[in-house]
């Protein structure tokens, strides 16, 4: 899987006040309006739009959906994060949302990942009915990331004159938001924790909250999703604190254990440990170590990779056969029917797979129900890090980004191994030294050193 690395900031560069920005669009309903500093602020940053009648509609009520739609635009995760939350939530929201409502579910599931709001809230919420004000400061304060301060004031005394009727699980969050000059009490210093929110009230505290997150020199990231990569295989070797995956494109990589890191094995906490070798896994890291590892374990299922060397199809059977990549033991494997065939993760027709290609097999039993193909070349460049001499060569790169990646190959059969246009032997090859390594079905097909040493020959 392509590594991805999140960063989630800020969407927009805050200026300290709430006057109008020069390219601001007007609205015509919100001239001599209270709110028009505020509602053109957010306008202006792309929190709200107006409507094709020039107007915004400020004292439209809004709704918990909308609510937690503009709440999510303090964030800006971008398409690979968003991929990543998608695996995480995408499967609950829409099974909890209404389809009616599948216009936000990109927004709600940022909320989930930001801890806006819960999935038990979620699941108990009428998002198409309108938004309480107390409710909304709960979850004004969660995506400001406020909660602790919050929590620390939920006993505190509030002065708005109608302090006894707000929610005691509220109290905490409109004190906190009521300290920062978020929200005030009205004429009569109420603060109207039942009543309905407008476009121009919920304005009026994003608002507010942007100039104080900017005053604050505050950066927002959605923890377990800044900086992280997520990543898919099986798991080859365990050794120390280490693990190796190999994925669907034939690479095999070595990861890092973080000393706290979680793993689980069908859901269950368990430590890591050998006998996982064969296993598919789900892998997280974060600077570079592993933070989490979800592993699959099923004693009827074994998974095979390996290069693709024979493909057979007709009305009433179908079968492969691939050479092991660890053993290079070529083997016949029969095919379901309606076994789930993938190229390049693409789905693709089974008699068109090509020999050659590295593929990964789920075999339930004595068949295969599922056929990951992977058919192009892959370059890594990188250093060399480790390298063993043996029956077998282990050689170690690692890259740019400090990804290790291992390569075995038969000391009889090795690749072509180059620098320049010369060709030179596998003991040229140094800690250190810079490589292009070139992998095929599995297999090192050539290995390119940089520079001009001097290769001296007789």
């Amino acid at each position: 899987m392509k590594k991805r690395v999140l960063s989630v900031i800020l969407a927009v560069v805050i200026a300290l006040s709430v006057s109008v920005p020069a390219f601001a669009v007007s609205f015509t309903d919100l001239e001599g309006h209270w709110s028009k500093p505020y509602m053109t602020d957010l306008a202006a940053k792309g929190y709200l739009s107006g409507y094709g009648d020039g107007t915004i509609k400020p004292d439209n009520n809004i709704t918990a959906c909308e609510t937690l739609a503009l709440l999510s635009r303090f964030y800006d995760p971008g398409d690979e994060a968003l991929v990543l939350i998608a695996a995480d939530y995408e499967k609950y929201v829409k099974a909890t949302v209404s389809s009616s409502l599948s216009w936000a579910y990109d927004e709600i599931m940022v909320c989930l990942a930001a801890g806006i709001v819960t999935k038990s809230e979620l699941a108990g919420m009428d998002l198409k009915a309108e938004i309480k004000k107390e409710q909304l400061s709960v979850f004004l304060v969660r995506a400001i990331q406020l909660q602790d301060d919050a929590e620390a004031l939920s006993d505190a005394e509030l002065t708005f004159a109608d302090s006894h009727t707000i929610t005691a699980s509220c109290r905490g969050s409109v004190a906190e938001l009521a300290v920062l000059g978020i929200v005030k009490g009205d004429d009569e210093n109420n603060f109207s924790p039942d009543l309905s929110v407008t476009r121009a009230v919920v304005a009026t505290m994003i608002s507010r909250s942007l100039d104080y997150l900017s005053s604050a020199g505050k950066t927002l990231v959605i923890d377990g999703y800044d900086g992280v990569i997520r990543t898919t295989g099986i798991i080859d070797s365990v050794s120390g604190g280490s693990v190796a995956v190999r994925g669907f494109d034939g690479l095999l990589r070595v990861y890092t254990m973080a000393s706290s890191a979680s793993v689980t094995v069908n859901g269950v906490s368990k430590a890591m440990s050998t006998i996982y070798a064969g296993c598919y896994v789900t892998l997280t890291a974060k600077q570079g170590e592993i933070v989490s590892a979800a592993i699959e374990s099923d004693s009827t299922v074994k998974w095979v990779q390996g290069t693709l060397s024979s493909v057979f199809s007709s009305t009433t059977q179908r079968y492969i056969y691939v050479a092991d990549v660890k053993s290079g033991t070529t083997a016949k494997y029969t095919v379901s029917t309606d076994a789930a065939v993938t190229q390049d993760s693409v789905t693709f027709v089974f008699s068109s797979l090509k020999n050659g290609s590295f593929v990964t097999v789920k075999m339930v039993g004595d068949t295969a129900v599922k056929l990951d193909a992977a058919s192009s070349e892959s370059e890594r460049a990188g250093s060399v890090s480790k390298i063993t001499y043996g029956t077998t060569v282990l050689l170690e790169v690692t890259d740019a980004e400090g990804a290790v990646y291992r390569y075995e190959m038969d000391i009889t059969d090795l690749p072509v191994i180059s620098r320049g246009n010369a060709t030179v032997t596998i003991d040229r090859l140094s800690i250190g030294e810079k490589v292009t390594v070139t992998v095929s079905g599995g297999k090192v097909k050539a290995i390119a050193l940089e520079g001009s040493k001097n290769t001296v020959t007789g």
